[in-house]
C-alpha cells in the first residue's frame, strides 16, 4: 500500500495549553518578532515553567500552532472568553496535526451524530490500527509513544471540554457563540471539530456568501 504524507506527532509535547497559547499570542502580537517572543518565553521563563528544555518544546509547539493564523485571529484569542479560547486553541491542534483533526471528525463526530455519545477504547484503538497501514511512522513508534499520543488526545478533548473527561470519555457538544463562528469563517471545515454537520457548515459557508 502507498503511505500517504505522514502524520507530525508532536503534539506529545503539549497538550491544549490555552492560558500558554493566549500569553504567547499577546507577545506576538506587541512584538511581531518571533525571535524576540522566543527570548522572553524561553530564556527570560516568562510563563514561569520548569526547565529550559521544557519551555523550549511547549514555545516550538504552540509557535507551530499560531504562526500561519492571520492578524484578526491572532487578535481574537486575547479579547475572547476562557471557552472560546480553548475551543479556539482545539481548532489550532485540528488544523496543526493531522491526526487529531481525523480522530475527531471520524470516531467523535460521527458517533454523536449518530446519537452515540460515549468514546470507547476499542473505538481509539481501530481508528489507530486503522491510521497505521498507511503511516510509515505510525508503523515505527514505540509502545509508549502510543500510549503518549492517545493520553494527550485525549487531554485536548477533555480540556476543550469535548468530552466530560478523559476517563469517562462521554461526548459533549460544545456552544459555539456567534463571535467565534464568525472568525472560523475562512477555516469552515474545522467547524467539524465542534460536531457540526456537514449540512451545518455548508449552510454557514453560504450565509457567509450572501
Amino acid at each position: 500500500m502507498e503511505l500517504m504524507q505522514d502524520y507530525s506527532l508532536s503534539f506529545t509535547a503539549a497538550s491544549l495549553m490555552f492560558f500558554e497559547t493566549e500569553q504567547i499570542a499577546k507577545l506576538y502580537l506587541e512584538y511581531k518578532d518571533w525571535s524576540k517572543v522566543a527570548t522572553i518565553v524561553v530564556d527570560e521563563n516568562y510563563l514561569q515553567k520548569g526547565t529550559i528544555s521544557t519551555r523550549k518544546r511547549e514555545f516550538a509547539e504552540i509557535k507551530k500552532r499560531l504562526q500561519n493564523l492571520e492578524f484578526e485571529e491572532l487578535e481574537f484569542m486575547t479579547t475572547c472568553t476562557t471557552d472560546e479560547l480553548k475551543l479556539f486553541c482545539l481548532f489550532l491542534c485540528a488544523k496543526t496535526y493531522r491526526l487529531i483533526f481525523e480522530f475527531i471528525v471520524e470516531i467523535v463526530r460521527e458517533k454523536y451524530l449518530n446519537f452515540d455519545y460515549t468514546i470507547y477504547d476499542s473505538d481509539y484503538i481501530n481508528f489507530f490500527d486503522s491510521k497505521k497501514l498507511s503511516s510509515a511512522k505510525l508503523q515505527s513508534i514505540t509502545e509508549n509513544t502510543t500510549y503518549k499520543i492517545k493520553q494527550v488526545i485525549f487531554r485536548i478533548l477533555e480540556q476543550s471540554s469535548l468530552i466530560d473527561s478523559a476517563k469517562n470519555k462521554n461526548i459533549q457538544k460544545p456552544y459555539v457563540s456567534k463571535e467565534l463562528e464568525d472568525i472560523m469563517c475562512n477555516n469552515s471545515q474545522y467547524l467539524a471539530c465542534y460536531l457540526y454537520s456537514d449540512n451545518e457548515i455548508n449552510s454557514i459557508k453560504e450565509s457567509k456568501n450572501v
